[in-house]
């Protein structure tokens, strides 16, 4: 997967995409969207119990695409350019104010998200490497104003609480209602 000096490109065609309203909104299973990220990202997924082929959300395989380079390309960034770079999928349903979200953990393997971005979210703050700091902070806007979602920073912990190395970002999307 060759993905050096596509951030800023990709960013770049993100924004004009938008602009011009050339991107489109799809509805995606679950599935897909594991599936996409799998395909950039060259994951590992964990077990689940849940029925990824009936949830679907609403979303766009482009921007997917984009947003999935972007966290690989961080990561590597993170990581002093290292290909060696893993990354770990956890599926995950939550409800907030009882509206059910479809949560895709990506883990990463490398030193973790800086303090500033887990209490502050995305910010346009530069980034350890001298990225412009912009590229996350726009996806989670994107992410928000378009889907109703979110894209969370976070540290990777387990179901007791244990706090593992790595970065963890989840894309959470909402759950249409109604018959696939």
């Amino acid at each position: 997967l060759d993905i050096e000096g596509t951030n800023v490109k990709s960013f770049y065609e993100t924004i004009t995409d938008i602009a011009s309203g050339e991107y489109h909104k799809e509805i995606l299973s679950a599935e897909e969207l594991i599936q996409e990220t799998i395909k950039y990202s060259h994951a590992f997924v964990g077990d689940t119990k849940l029925n990824l082929y009936n949830l679907r959300c609403e979303y766009s395989t482009r921007l997917l695409q984009r947003l999935i380079i972007n966290i690989v390309t961080n990561s590597r960034k993170a990581q002093d350019n290292s290909l060696d770079v893993r990354f770990f999928l956890k599926p995950n349903l939550v409800t907030t104010n009882n509206e059910e979200f479809f949560e895709l953990m990506i883990d990463d393997d490398g030193p973790g998200l800086p303090e500033s971005i887990l209490k502050n979210g995305w910010g346009k703050e530069k980034s350890r490497w001298g990225g412009s700091g912009i590229g996350m902070a726009n996806h989670a806007r994107i992410i928000k104003e378009q889907f109703g979602g979110q894209l969370i920073p976070a540290r990777v912990v387990d179901n007791e609480g244990y706090v593992y190395r790595g970065a963890r970002v989840i894309l959470q999307l909402p759950i249409i209602k109604g018959n696939p």
